[in-house]
């Protein structure tokens, strides 16, 4: 009697302490709300594209498809996030520098 308990007590803490992961090749993935797609490899030299520091990663601008890298691996998004779509370039704004005070020397006689 006691045999069976044991036997199923042990099955259920095994089946607690064991987790999975299944990731349907079909299945629609989303990632903050936005469409992505896994595949198997970056593009090629991916690391010579733009990319841009979001939400914890770069994010690299190849050819206006957006890829990042991630612990299931690479992803594109399909529509992606707009502070991804925004110019990636900005130019840093103009600021005017004053001179600084220079005393002229008096004219040579």
């Amino acid at each position: 009697m006691l045999r069976p308990i044991l036997a199923l007590a042990l099955e259920a803490i095994i089946a607690v302490g064991c987790t999975a992961s299944v990731y349907p090749e079909d299945a629609a993935y989303v990632d903050e709300g936005y469409p992505v797609e896994y595949v198997q490899a970056p593009p090629p030299a991916i690391e010579t594209y733009p990319r841009v520091y979001y939400r914890g990663g770069y994010h690299y601008n190849v050819n206006g498809r957006w890829y990042r890298s991630t612990p299931r691996g690479w992803m594109y998004y399909r529509s992606a996030p707009p502070q991804l779509q925004q110019p990636y370039v900005q130019p840093r704004p103009y600021i005017e520098r004053q001179r600084p005070y220079i005393q002229e020397a008096p004219p040579a006689h």
